[in-house]
């Protein structure tokens, strides 16, 4: 049994490769992308995916998945695509972000710190540091946002 993330989000990886296809497949994705159609995009990403595994194709099917609330299924490609040699840097980002979003706060530094690791000045990088390291420094209090709703109220 296959332990790839695709098997189970684009389907079976058994079809021959086609990168030519998947070359037009990719590019139908984008124009669905510009008319604002992203069930249309997401179906020919994933027809991409399936006959090409680029990381380019398979970013851009985790980001539309990932701006239409299919969470899981975006993290998965995302952490496909970190486990390369040299792990795609938006996916990188973007993992981050949902991980912090996710309250996974060493997640997120993890990631963060793949990138500055190599880029020790990448500006987005730097910034969702500085946010992760604040997010892991917050405290809420429940019971005092409780006394504070009742007086308002």
């Amino acid at each position: 049994m296959s332990s790839d993330v695709l098997d189970t989000i684009v389907g079976s990886r058994d079809s021959q490769a086609d990168p030519a296809a998947a070359a037009t497949h990719f590019e139908n994705g984008l124009q669905a992308i510009e008319d604002n159609d992203r069930a249309r995009a997401i179906e020919e990403l994933r027809a991409a995916c399936r006959n090409d595994e680029k990381p380019e194709y398979l970013f851009k099917l985790a980001y539309v998945l990932d701006l239409v609330g299919e969470e899981d299924e975006a993290v998965a490609l995302y952490e496909q695509l970190c486990m390369n040699e040299r792990p795609h840097i938006n996916a990188l980002l973007n993992l981050a972000v949902i991980c912090e979003d996710r309250g996974d706060i060493n997640g997120a530094e993890k990631c963060l710190r793949q990138i500055l690791d190599t880029d020790p000045n990448h500006p987005r990088a730097r910034l969702f540091m500085k946010d992760v390291e604040a997010s892991r420094d917050m405290f809420y209090d429940e019971e005092h946002a409780r006394d504070q709703a009742k007086r308002n109220a």
